[in-house]
């Protein structure tokens, strides 16, 4: 009897700016990276297919710093994008 397979994670990734309160989702179904605020408003989204500056190819993980960048990992465009967001 053969194992079944192993189901893929379809969890959209995120990471919280603790001092700040914002969320970014990293929905690698949709291609984009999501914004929320503290409150849990939606104020900006970004990205779609592709592989110019800007667009993703499976984006798996989002990361801040200190200074507000944010950088995702762009999978299968095989690159971190650098992004400054208000």
């Amino acid at each position: 009897m053969s194992s079944p397979l192993p189901v893929p994670d379809e969890t959209p990734h995120f990471r919280r700016n603790v001092h700040s309160g914002i969320v970014y989702v990293a929905d690698f179904n949709n291609s984009r990276i999501q914004k929320f605020d503290a409150s849990g408003t939606f104020p900006l989204t970004w990205g779609s297919l592709g592989s110019v500056d800007g667009a993703f190819n499976t984006p798996e993980g989002v990361a801040t710093d200190t200074s507000g960048n944010v950088y995702v990992a762009d999978t299968f465009n095989d690159r971190i994008q650098k992004f400054t967001c208000p």
